[in-house]
């Protein structure tokens, strides 16, 4: 049905069907989205499996949310209204991110990475800067910009991050394939114009793909631009699976920063994350989190929206 092009508020599936189960059945959901730049519609998954690591199967498979069984059928209405509501407000809010201007240098999660990140001070004492280099040196980053190559190669590897060089999109789906730990490839840097015929969004579209069918944690895909693109295009981007974008020219003095606090942010929401599928009784949960807190987020949404909304009528 999706596949036909028939957009949904929300897909509710249940874990054990017969001939594809839920898990399966939603990477192939994602997979036609992101080939055909669609938003991803939200799916919740219908389940009398509640462990913390089966929930958190479903979420890596490219779910939004989880309904446990058996169904409080009284409420759950009004929750899915409240939960199609909020994500239409998340939408809207990325849109105007997206159409921001202060959206410069390096985009991620939808917005510039300085206002998702808390950056702190390149540590200068001996023992602060070992332990800086120490997290650094758990980095892995796959490296396919022949363009950038040999500046970025340096200023990576000398903050301790690890870098692997790939020539195209064989050689990069080879090293995500490959990733082991304790040098677990974290992200994923492609040029916008990559050797061969593949996209760097094909590119992106197939690590989403391989991650969704094993159930593995995504990595952090960023490609290289020559120039901010326009709010379509950028949508674009991100439809592909990608997670950001860095304009060129790089600053090679500070990108090394930006990925480690980058991704030591997402580390430790992921860690957040799992504490919170643990707590998780069986009622409806949304991105990881009950849907109060969705609703209380939704909330401060809307205001920050408004916000960026009048900003934008008064720069124009």
């Amino acid at each position: 049905v999706t596949k036909e092009n028939r957009r949904f508020d929300v897909i509710i599936i249940d874990q054990l069907m017969k001939v594809m189960n839920g898990t399966v059945a939603t990477a192939n959901i994602r997979l036609h989205e992101m080939q055909q730049g669609l938003s991803p519609t939200p799916i919740i998954c219908l389940t009398g499996n509640n462990t913390p690591e089966d929930k958190d199967s479903y979420f890596l498979a490219g779910m939004n949310g989880v309904l446990g069984k058996p169904v409080k059928v009284r409420n759950l209405g009004k929750s899915l209204l409240a939960y199609i509501e909020a994500n239409r407000a998340s939408q809207l809010q990325r849109q105007l991110q997206l159409s921001s201007k202060s959206n410069q240098g390096m985009v991620v999660e939808y917005r510039a990475v300085e206002d998702l990140v808390v950056f702190q001070p390149v540590p200068l004492g001996d023992k602060d800067r070992e332990a800086y280099m120490a997290s650094a040196s758990k980095i892995t980053v796959v490296l396919a910009d022949d363009s950038a190559q040999s500046s970025l190669r340096g200023a990576l590897e000398e903050t301790g991050i690890n870098v692997v060089i790939a020539s195209g999109a064989e050689e990069v789906m080879a090293a995500v394939k490959e990733s082991r730990p304790p040098k677990a490839v974290s992200m994923v840097l492609l040029s916008e114009a990559l050797p061969g015929a593949a996209s760097c969004k094909q590119v992106a579209t197939q690590i989403r793909q391989h991650e969704m069918m094993h159930g593995l944690e995504p990595v952090r895909i960023l490609a290289f631009v020559d120039a901010t693109p326009d709010q379509t295009n950028q949508e674009h981007f991100f439809a592909s699976g990608m997670d950001g974008i860095i304009q060129r020219p790089v600053n090679a003095d500070t990108i090394a920063h930006s990925i480690i606090a980058y991704v030591q942010e997402m580390q430790k929401l992921r860690a957040f994350r799992f504490r919170e599928l643990a707590l998780h009784k069986g009622d409806l949960i949304v991105e990881y989190r009950r849907l109060s807190d969705i609703l209380c987020l939704t909330h401060k949404e809307r205001v920050q929206t408004q916000m960026l909304g009048n900003s934008a009528g008064n720069s124009s």
